[in-house]
């Protein structure tokens, strides 16, 4: 896992409810590329 410091980007998904949300697994595979 990388370190997290001062300059590490964060994203996240705010919202009631969200379990059946795809947006993790689309944003993980797009910031992966």
């Amino acid at each position: 896992m990388t370190p997290i410091t001062g300059a590490t980007r964060v994203a996240g998904v705010v919202g009631q409810p969200i379990s059946h949300s795809m947006s993790p697994i689309l944003h993980n595979a797009w910031l992966a590329a």
